[in-house]
């Protein structure tokens, strides 16, 4: 089959070996600077010369925007019917799924539950389903967890008796094709990312969807698959209600509530530190805009001198490579040359224990971030936040300058207001801090989240 490819970025490189058993005649792109050269050896052209190109099939190969692209194609006058999806690849030629085996060590009896994740990065949306994983292997599930990329998570799940598989294509398939998916008694996917693996199912067979994006992701949702997706005895739950009204948005139904829940890492009493010590403010995230790294900038841009000689500023976490894009190099240039701060880089998890017992406050100035897990393990620390009031999903639970610090989303000013604020009440953080550790201990604690993982099990839909 003769096959023309939209796109030549990530989604392309991951998934161009799918396509080795057809002839790709050209690759389109709406980037003029990769227009008239050459990829794999394969010339890029603009979309408008595809009229002049002999082609069965367009294969539409991109996480983001795939409805305006192809409506951007019919508009040239191409066929809808000879339009694919990334998600439609795998079809072609039949070709099955691929699962290499990190980790043999399910037992042999009880119910069987897969687990489909999202990766096995030590972030916020992985970390969840590891607990979900404990969870249903403490309670005698026989647990197959599915992620598509590999990652520092697995040293973790070694200490789960639990199969974990790597399938690098699993964006290209659907439920139909995962590891011995009709003797599971229990389908759990995690994150929004899968909604494809819901098309072709058994719907016999209890499915349960685990919410936790910011309304960013829904990008890379088409609208035509969304209404593709049937969700009849499908139970959706949702990491908080941001996540859940991001949800709502697309698929127009209702979604329950699962916060997700960690074991408590800060057994130990917190570490004290000398009284002249400047009050260490942190910042732990990717360097992006929705995380609100350019409103933090700005923050500690207007702090006064007389205040910014009395803290210092700590981020942690991985650091955008060379090829990333202009405005995340910037920021991180920027960060680079204010004083008093430190970019810390990627930490492990031992390594992030460390870091909270040393900073004094995290601040989480993100626009949009439904339950972010930094929040999370700082009320764990005792450490009190800064966050936004509207936007991140902890912000609910929280009263201002009592078990939190509230400032207005985006705001620079009034996020300067709140550290100002610190510094000149760093008598009263300890307290703030207790107070948020009830927050933890109460909404996303190991023990609350299985409880609400007992009472999802119990009710048979």
């Amino acid at each position: 089959m003769n096959l023309a490819v939209f796109g030549t970025g990530k989604v392309y490189a991951s998934c161009k070996h799918l396509l080795e058993k057809h002839r790709i005649v050209c690759l389109l792109d709406n980037d003029a600077g990769k227009q008239g050269t050459q990829i794999d050896g394969i010339r890029v052209i603009a979309p408008e010369a595809v009229r002049n190109v002999s082609f069965d099939r367009i294969c539409i190969l991109t996480d983001k925007y795939y409805e305006e692209i192809r409506h951007q194609l019919i508009s040239l006058g191409v066929e809808a019917g000879r339009l694919l999806s990334v998600h439609d690849v795998s079809f072609l030629d039949g070709r099955k799924a691929v699962f290499v085996p990190l980790q043999q060590q399910a037992p042999d009896a009880g119910k069987k539950a897969l687990v489909v994740t999202n990766g096995l990065s030590l972030t916020g949306a992985p970390l969840a389903a590891f607990y979900a994983v404990r969870f249903l292997a403490k309670h005698g599930y026989a647990v197959t967890v599915v992620s598509p990329e590999d990652g520092p998570l697995k040293d973790e799940y070694a200490c789960l008796p639990c199969d974990v598989m790597l399938c690098r294509d699993l964006f290209a398939y659907s439920l139909q094709f995962l590891p011995d998916i009709e003797e599971q008694s229990l389908v759990l996917i995690n994150t929004v990312t899968f909604y494809y693996l819901l098309k072709h199912r058994d719907k016999r067979q209890r499915v349960i969807w685990w919410i936790h994006e910011a309304s960013e992701f829904y990008q890379a949702v088409p609208p035509s698959w969304a209404r593709a997706v049937d969700l009849e005895h499908v139970d959706v739950y949702a990491v908080s209600g941001i996540a859940k009204e991001n949800f709502q948005r697309i698929w127009k139904r209702d979604a329950g509530l699962l916060r997700y829940g960690l074991m408590n890492l800060a057994a130990q009493p917190a570490k004290e530190h000398s009284a002249s010590r400047g009050l260490v403010f942190a910042f732990v995230g990717t360097i992006t805009k929705r995380k609100g790294v350019d409103v933090l900038l700005e923050a500690i841009g207007k702090l006064p001198e007389s205040y910014r000689e009395r803290c210092m500023f700590l981020i942690a976490g991985n650091l955008p490579p060379a090829q990333a894009m202009t405005w995340e190099r910037e920021m991180v240039e920027r960060l680079q040359g204010v004083s008093r701060l430190k970019l810390c880089g990627l930490l492990t998890r031992g390594e992030m224990a460390a870091f909270y017992q040393d900073i004094d406050v995290l601040i989480c100035p993100s626009r949009e971030d439904p339950l972010p897990m930094v929040v999370t393990e700082a009320m764990m620390y005792g450490k009190p936040v800064v966050m936004s009031s509207s936007g991140i999903g902890q912000a609910e639970e929280v009263t201002d300058r009592r078990n939190g610090l509230l400032f207005r989303n985006g705001d620079a000013g009034a996020l300067c207001d709140c550290m100002k604020w610190a510094i000149d009440h760093k008598a009263e953080l300890p307290q703030i801090g207790a107070e948020g550790r009830k927050i933890f201990e109460a909404k996303f604690s190991q023990a609350s989240f299985e409880r609400s993982m007992q009472r999802i099990l119990d009710d048979d839909g």
